[in-house]
């Protein structure tokens, strides 16, 4: 009986014992999976969590395969077990689960390329942009917001500074929602805090059932934040820096699949528009030690 409930027990914060995914559907994981991609996207993109997000790659994609559970899994390697797996039995009784299942095709050797590209710090935007694009066809993504954090997310080094803070921002919202015991939660916090990237008294769009009809991330959270962020401002202030953002936000070309490709470049004048270079060097971590480390 202990040995039994010993090997019932896993390190995943997430996913803490075999029944953990019981309250999830396949479209949550399918979208969990996405988040946890972007969020490692952008941790590897900043010096001070470079390190961290390579090595969290290396731990999860370590083994070459999700067969099986282990008890070292990370949160990201048990949602590529329940996705490759395609095992129902994992997951919340859904109806909608198998037919959800059809709808996802991951490319595991495309994945791997990256990832191993990815570890040894040898990835360009380009690359970037064009993983999480086919990433999101493999997931078969359905939220629009979710696809404009990853059209912000892969060209994280080049964005302005407002770009940042409404990417970073509904990113955490997503987190706290769906995964308030994720891996990856407490390093995009610390990344937010230090970097001043979370705009406060903005509208969460994840406790709204419906969902946002037109560029919410750019529209719904930028608007609400303008508006969030003025407090202790004079009211005239506040109110011409609500209509500025506005007139910016609205400006942005939104089509039938989100905010347009182009639009990466687009700056509002209502935050600070000076973008801080971002160093992308950093020491080289042995594979002996990478296997020292044990991700957080």
């Amino acid at each position: 009986m202990e040995l039994s409930l010993i090997n019932d027990l896993f390190e995943s914060r997430l996913f803490n014992s075999r029944n953990s995914a019981s309250r999830y559907t396949v479209e949550d994981i399918a979208n969990m999976t996405f988040l946890n991609f972007l969020a490692l996207q952008i941790l590897k993109s900043e010096f001070d969590t470079v390190d961290f997000a390579t090595d969290y790659l290396y731990q999860t994609f370590k083994t070459n395969d999700f067969l099986t559970l282990r008890n070292n899994a990370s949160d990201l390697y048990w949602m590529l077990h329940i996705l490759l797996k395609k095992d129902t039995s994992m997951l919340q009784n859904h109806s909608g689960n198998e037919h959800e299942f059809e709808k996802i095709h991951i490319d595991e050797m495309n994945m791997k390329v990256w990832v191993r590209t990815a570890i040894k710090n040898k990835t360009t935007e380009t690359a970037d942009r064009r993983f999480l694009i086919s990433l999101e066809k493999m997931l078969n993504i359905k939220v629009n917001d979710y696809r404009n954090i990853r059209l912000f997310a892969s060209e994280w080094s080049a964005i302005t500074d407002e770009q940042r803070q409404l990417s970073m921002t509904r990113l955490l919202f997503a987190f706290r929602k769906r995964m308030p015991r994720s891996e990856l939660l407490p390093h995009l916090e610390a990344l937010a805090k230090h970097k001043k990237l979370e705009i406060h008294g903005a509208n969460n769009p994840e406790e709204n059932q419906k969902e946002p009809t037109k560029g919410s991330l750019i529209k719904k959270l930028a608007i609400a934040a303008a508006v969030g962020a003025a407090v202790g401002i004079p009211v005239i202030a506040a109110h011409n820096r609500y209509k500025n953002f506005k007139s910016q936000i609205d400006a942005i070309p939104v089509g039938r699949h989100g905010i347009h490709e182009d639009a990466a470049a687009t700056t509002s004048a209502s935050i600070a528009t000076v973008t801080q270079p971002i160093m992308m060097q950093r020491r080289v971590v042995k594979r002996g030690d990478r296997k020292k480390k044990v991700a957080k």
